[in-house]
């Protein structure tokens, strides 16, 4: 009598062996290929805003007469909360011509805050900008910003990079904040920067203070608070403006320095007296890019490469 064998099916332990290795494999090719991706993905984005930024510059330069300023004034206002200004109003409802560039808004606003009448508009698409506030008090007045600090620094609006950090829960819609982007305006007067006097107020095209309190507030974290110790967030943190150590401060002009430039001269770079800047006739844009720190090889800017 013939007996047939029951068939074998499915696979041996070896064959599932096999392909749990090839697919292990193909995950070690492909994972790092889509971080790569991903990640150029958010530069380009970045990049994209920094277009639209400088776009709306140019328009705002072309009313004003001259791009926006960037010195820190009274109650820490500086560099990134002008951007803001400039581009999409002191509160958001449009850049006021009497604009006196200080943490109060101006005088136009102390009788009128609305005024609208008089605002130039919205330079860039308000709704896209990034625009949040700097300060948190969710405490109190139920305002969702990048850092649970207060007084007249956090009552003011910056314009935050693609990279979200702060998750913030804004009109019921939860939305990614990004890290403050820092504005520096050009000195066109000043060409380069000299070296042997980096502590006189005119000593070079940019000045590092304008964004001092920005940078010192530290990285921008899913929760709104730092760590206890910004300072030691980002590389190009100057723990004293005024008094700054010529470590401190020589790491920020060689950050913006166009090292192309002062290579092709003895006389000038990193071992020279003379440094020349990026932008030196309009302004710089920094993103702290992914890892929220400013002066590291990931920044995105609208200089260099």
């Amino acid at each position: 009598m013939l007996v047939l064998k029951e068939r074998q099916t499915g696979f041996t332990m070896m064959e599932l062996l096999t392909v749990l290795v090839i697919i292990s494999l193909l995950l070690g090719i492909l994972i790092p290929s889509m971080n790569t991706i991903r990640k150029a993905a958010k530069n380009a984005k970045q990049k994209a805003q920094f277009a639209a930024i400088s776009i709306a510059l140019t328009a705002f330069k072309g009313d004003d007469g001259d791009y926006p300023d960037s010195e820190q004034s009274a109650g820490d206002y500086g560099g990134a909360q002008k951007l803001a200004e400039a581009i999409v109003g002191w509160d958001l409802m449009g850049f006021h011509p009497d604009s006196t560039w200080d943490s109060g808004g101006g005088a136009y606003d102390a009788d009128d805050p609305c005024n609208l009448d008089a605002r130039m508009g919205f330079y860039i698409d308000r709704d896209k900008a990034g625009a949040h506030w700097l300060g948190d008090d969710i405490g109190d007045s139920g305002r969702p910003g990048l850092f649970k600090v207060t007084g007249p620094l956090s009552d003011r609006f910056v314009i935050c990079d693609s990279f979200g950090r702060r998750n913030l829960l804004i009109g019921g819609k939860a939305v990614r904040a990004g890290s403050p982007i820092l504005y520096y305006k050009a000195d066109p007067s000043q060409k380069a920067v000299d070296y042997t006097d980096l502590f006189a107020s005119d000593s070079g095209t940019y000045d590092y203070r304008d964004n001092y309190d920005i940078v010192r507030l530290g990285k921008v974290t899913s929760d709104g608070v730092n760590d206890g110790t910004p300072a030691d967030d980002h590389p190009n943190y100057t723990a004293n403006p005024d008094a700054p150590a010529v470590g401190e401060i020589t790491s920020f002009y060689y950050y913006i320095a166009d090292r192309v430039a002062t290579e092709a001269s003895t006389t000038l770079g990193m071992g020279g007296s003379i440094w020349r800047s990026h932008n030196p006739d309009t302004y710089i844009l920094i993103s702290a890019g992914a890892d929220g720190e400013y002066g590291t090889a990931d920044d995105i800017t609208n200089f260099g490469d």
